[in-house]
C-alpha cells in the first residue's frame, strides 16, 4: 500500500510541475461551479474509493483473474460516454485499434485460464514422486 501511495504522490507532483509549465494563466486554474467540478468530484469518488474496493472484494471472492476480464469493457464504456456526453469524436482507426487491443487482451486471458487448467490437471494426475519440490525444501529433507 505504501508503494501505491508513493507512486500516486510522485505522479501528482510531476503532473503539477508539467501543468504549471504549460498553463501559466492563473485564471485557468480556478474551479467554477459547473459540470467540470462535478466531473472532478465524481471521478475522484468512483476512481479512488469505490472502484478499488470493489476490485479487491471481487478478487478475494472470485480469484485474481476475474477482474482483468472487464478491462476492455471499461475502454468501450469510456469511449461511448466520451462520444455521447463530451465533445470527443470517434475515428475508425481508434475503434479498430481498441477492438484489436481488446481481442489481444482476451486472448492472453484465455491462455492464462488454459494454463491454470493444465497445471491443475497435471498436479492431479502426477504421482507424489513427480511433483516439483522447491530446491531448498529438497535439501532440507536430505539432511
Amino acid at each position: 500500500m505504501k508503494m501505491v501511495s508513493y507512486y500516486t504522490l510522485l505522479g501528482m507532483i510531476l503532473s503539477a510541475i508539467v501543468s504549471c509549465i504549460f498553463e501559466s494563466d492563473v485564471n485557468a486554474w480556478k474551479l467554477k461551479h459547473n459540470m467540470e467540478l462535478i466531473l472532478i468530484v465524481l471521478t475522484a469518488i468512483f476512481g479512488g474509493v469505490i472502484r478499488p474496493n470493489i476490485q479487491v472484494w471481487l478478487s478475494r471472492m472470485k480469484g485474481p483473474l476475474y477482474m482483468p476480464q472487464f478491462k476492455p469493457f471499461g475502454i468501450a464504456f469510456a469511449t461511448t460516454f466520451g462520444g455521447c456526453f463530451f465533445p470527443n469524436s470517434l475515428h475508425y482507426g481508434s475503434v479498430i485499434a481498441a477492438s484489436v487491443i481488446g481481442m489481444g487482451y482476451y486472448t492472453i486471458l484465455y491462455g492464462e485460464f488454459k494454463g491454470d487448467e493444465d497445471e491443475k490437471n497435471y498436479d492431479e494426475s502426477s504421482d507424489s514422486l513427480d511433483k516439483k519440490i522447491p530446491l531448498l525444501q529438497e535439501k532440507m529433507e536430505e539432511v
